[in-house]
């Protein structure tokens, strides 16, 4: 199976996993693996992050991201499912 895939998962405080270059299959395991925990941490109001990347040509080529959950204000969790908000353009009014 192709390597290309690196998954991490941590908060302002620690770094729970941060892995080298693994399988998509792995990485998505490692997904299931930490989501309820990030799910708990969002709405206790802590500031997790978790993102799958894909195309990884080496450890450090971060190219694409297939999947992420942030703290950034982008997240936000409604019965249990994680939603990333989409940010709206309000153009301003000419005056």
């Amino acid at each position: 199976m192709k390597k290309d895939v690196m998954f991490q998962y941590a908060t302002t405080e620690k770094i729970y996993e941060d892995t080298g270059l693994i399988t998509k299959e792995e990485a998505y395991k490692l997904w299931d693996k930490y989501y309820s925990e990030v799910v708990r941490k969002l709405q206790g109001g802590e500031e997790p992050q978790m993102a799958i990347w894909i195309k990884c040509k080496n450890e450090t080529d971060y190219s694409e991201k297939e999947k992420e959950i942030d703290y950034y204000g982008e997240s936000e969790v409604k019965d249990g499912i994680v939603y990333k908000k989409e940010l709206t353009k309000i153009i301003n009014p000419i005056c």
